[in-house]
């Protein structure tokens, strides 16, 4: 009878062990995923702003083109000037 008593306690022991290690692994994952989770955020912040940037890019580049392009019909002689001047500032607004 007191080896059975003895048995279960050491059995005991051993499973609230276990616990205690498994309860230790998992506050160790759930802050590396918190860690994790925040890093992603401040991506996915900074994504959202790159693509707010090139969208206002595309948007600039969209009014000058058509802008040019009302000019080239209006005034057809001018179309070597304006393509010249359009690479140009094209070139600036891309650096």
């Amino acid at each position: 009878m007191e080896t059975d008593i003895q048995t279960l306690e050491q059995h005991l022991e051993s499973m609230r062990a276990a616990y205690q290690l498994n309860q230790e692994k998992l506050d160790y994952n759930y802050r590396v995923l918190l860690e994790r989770d925040a890093e992603n955020q401040a991506t996915i912040t900074q994504q959202k702003r790159k693509i707010s940037k090139q969208r206002d890019l595309l948007s600039t580049l969209m009014v000058s083109y058509n802008c040019q392009l009302q000019l080239c019909l209006l005034f057809p002689s001018l179309k070597p000037k304006v393509y010249r001047h359009s690479f140009l500032g094209l070139l600036e607004l891309l650096h």
